[in-house]
């Protein structure tokens, strides 16, 4: 990275907790008792995008709470360690540091999971008011839904006012609601198929229902949208172009992590000045990343190689 680019930053709002993963050996069945391998990582929807924008070489920080425990004292250890800066990190007297328990199938994908985060409900418009200089300081501002939805709407509404770039993940498409009513203004919004069709209130059953739901979040004010559809790729839509990535056949460990992955690639592109094709082509490569393994960011990230991986598929 040149020296301006090194100077971009990245500020991410939201989640840092941490996760627990029971991976399946077998077809799971449930009501029944199934061989697995049990681990726990740091998670967050935030905190797993700074680690991966931080282990792609870009300048970064997060804003976020955690508990006065263990596992919290876990999660600050291991972002700070993977290169972000956490001094902005909260520690509550009170509230437990969240956790997101997870059932992954043999092959990969996620049965139920279970998400014990009241803590993130200290996250107030009173909370993060004294962190605004940050916030309007930082080159773009991404958010997670896990904060309460008036703290996303202040944030998302002051950051418009002030021209600050802002970007946005639903996180799931029981907490897509919280940003229905402010999607006006945002730089870019990063949606799977679920978070798209709770936003849109219609259910997408082909890559026609799919681009109609994108071009639809861009006629409600979002700049960029990216649309992800597993297997069918990514859309990119904005206000003068719809585009349709397909997706690489790759073998897929967990999908857990490959959302976050593909939107730090996106974000660490964007910095870099690039447009919403190659962004996302760049973020799709470490998503790919992100399907082989257990991990929710792979340690096995290095801007130059995947620009390099990029370059090779084009020629």
């Amino acid at each position: 990275m040149n020296q301006e680019n090194a100077q971009s930053l990245l500020l991410c709002i939201g989640g840092a907790h941490l996760d627990r993963k029971a991976v399946s050996q077998t077809k799971v069945i449930l009501g029944s008792s199934n061989p697995a391998v049990v681990m726990e990582t740091c998670g967050g929807v935030a905190r797993n995008v700074a680690e991966t924008v931080a282990r792609l070489g870009g300048c970064v920080s997060l804003l976020s709470r955690v508990g006065q425990d263990r596992m919290g004292e876990r999660v600050m250890a291991g972002t700070k360690r993977a290169g972000v800066d956490v001094q902005l990190v909260d520690i509550s007297p009170t509230a437990r540091t969240g956790t997101y328990t997870a059932l992954i199938d043999q092959g990969g994908e996620l049965v139920v999971s279970f998400a014990d985060m009241v803590i993130y409900e200290e996250m107030t418009v009173a909370w993060i008011e004294p962190y605004w200089p940050e916030i309007r300081g930082a080159s773009l501002v991404f958010l997670d839904a896990n904060l309460p939805e008036e703290t996303l709407r202040y944030v998302i509404e002051r950051c418009r006012r002030e021209r600050v770039p802002v970007c946005v993940n639903p996180v799931s498409a029981l907490k897509a609601p919280k940003v229905k009513a402010c999607l006006a203004g945002m730089e870019m919004l990063f949606a799977n198929r679920e978070e798209a069709e709770a936003l849109a209130g219609r259910s997408i059953l082909s890559l026609a229902d799919a681009k109609a739901v994108a071009a639809d979040l861009v006629g409600q004010g979002v700049r960029h949208v990216f649309l992800t559809l597993g297997e069918e790729g990514v859309l990119c839509a904005s206000s003068d172009e719809l585009l349709h990535l397909p997706a690489s056949t790759v073998t897929v460990v967990d999908t857990t992590g490959a959302g976050d992955a593909f939107v730090a690639g996106v974000l660490v592109r964007w910095l870099h000045g690039a447009g919403c094709l190659e962004s996302a082509r760049f973020g799709l490569a470490v998503a790919r990343l992100a399907l082989q393994t257990i991990d929710n960011v792979t340690t096995e990230l290095n801007f130059e190689r995947i620009q390099q991986g990029l370059k090779g598929e084009s020629a």
